[in-house]
């Protein structure tokens, strides 16, 4: 409960100005070659989400964040029409995040993180996924089950992209 108000209150207190900016041809995110320590199933599935703690810290290029964690079509089902916006926006993505079983990522419009940012936050203990879109100033959350409580470190990561212009 006290995170949904500190969700809340950040949303709130967001006021950037709107700027009208075009958007670049959607390309999807390229496909990486995993690193040796990462082993798929040999049936094609996905690897568990529980695998994901290993690569705190990385850059979802370089562990196959979307292709090798089956999250592609958990997003397309997620977002339903705004997908295609997704793919537009999700640019220059940060590392994976843990604040206890949650991780959470976040890419931006590029030039425009103050106005029009994106996190994915993944409950691992659930196996659930929310999607929160932070553009101008309303905030869109995509819930694949249920609401995830937003983790603290991650409003504090939304407040220090949003003052950076």
């Amino acid at each position: 409960m006290y995170r949904f108000f500190i969700f809340l209150i950040v949303i709130s207190a967001l006021s950037c100005k709107n700027s009208a900016t075009s958007k670049s041809q959607a390309q999807p995110e390229p496909k990486t070659t995993p690193p040796l320590d990462i082993k798929l199933p040999a049936d094609g599935s996905a690897l568990p989400l529980e695998d994901l703690f290993k690569y705190v810290g990385k850059k979802p290029n370089e562990f196959g964040f979307f292709e090798n964690f089956g999250l592609t079509p958990r997003i397309q089902n997620v977002l339903k029409d705004e997908y295609s916006d997704f793919l537009l926006d999700f640019k220059n993505p940060s590392v994976l995040k843990r604040d206890g079983d949650l991780l959470y990522i976040s890419g931006c419009q590029e030039l425009n993180c103050h106005d029009n940012l994106y996190f994915i936050v993944i409950d691992v203990a659930t196996n659930d996924i929310n999607i929160h879109n932070f553009k101008g100033r309303r905030g869109l959350s995509y819930e694949e089950k249920t609401v995830i409580a937003i983790p603290t470190t991650m409003s504090e990561d939304l407040d220090k992209l949003r003052k950076f212009k």
